[in-house]
């Protein structure tokens, strides 16, 4: 596991914390995922991300490379939230702890596949807000029509003529290219 998630962990346990951590973290792959954890207390009850859930969803965390955003929510869980069977938190944390990866010094500088990444996010994000779940739907589309790895300039290209016809070319330009 990361440090920088680690320490996050921690603190949400150390403090008894309840509520849901979003987390948008890239694994070995140079794909985004999100993983939500639900807290009650300083405990893990829920934990799910890429189709996974449980303590499956937990090797996410351990398998994360680098942690892109995180956002914490004091919120109730739902009364719909399936209650996972979990491991106590501070105990996952003890046994992560001898795997702790260091984080990259301050002021590293940025590859070109961190770039892109946020990127995608910065766009996926605007997407999402505008569109709602068409808007997310659309992201996917274009995504798999250009995939970022073989096809950057044309996934950019249909990123703009995508939002031109909605926002107009000075939007489209500022959300692809900002």
């Amino acid at each position: 596991m990361i440090e920088p998630l680690y320490s996050l962990l921690q603190q949400l346990a150390r403090d008894r914390r309840s509520g849901m951590l979003l987390l948008v973290m890239t694994a070995s792959g140079s794909a985004a995922h999100i993983v939500t954890v639900w807290l009650s207390e300083g405990e893990l009850v829920h934990v799910s991300g890429r189709l996974r859930k449980g303590a499956e969803a937990l090797m996410l965390l351990r398998h994360a490379r680098l942690l892109r955003r995180w956002q914490w929510f004091d919120l109730a869980a739902p009364d719909d939230l399936k209650v996972q069977e979990l491991p106590r938190l501070q105990d996952f944390l003890s046994f992560e702890s001898r795997y702790v990866v260091p984080a990259p010094p301050e002021g590293a500088p940025a590859t070109l596949e961190q770039v892109r990444l946020e990127r995608l996010f910065a766009i996926q994000t605007f997407l999402q807000t505008m569109g709602g779940l068409k808007g997310a739907d659309v992201f996917m589309e274009l995504i798999f029509e250009h995939p970022p790895s073989l096809a950057w300039d044309e996934l950019m290209e249909a990123f703009r003529d995508h939002l031109a016809q909605y926002f107009g070319d000075p939007v489209a330009r500022q959300v692809v290219d900002a």
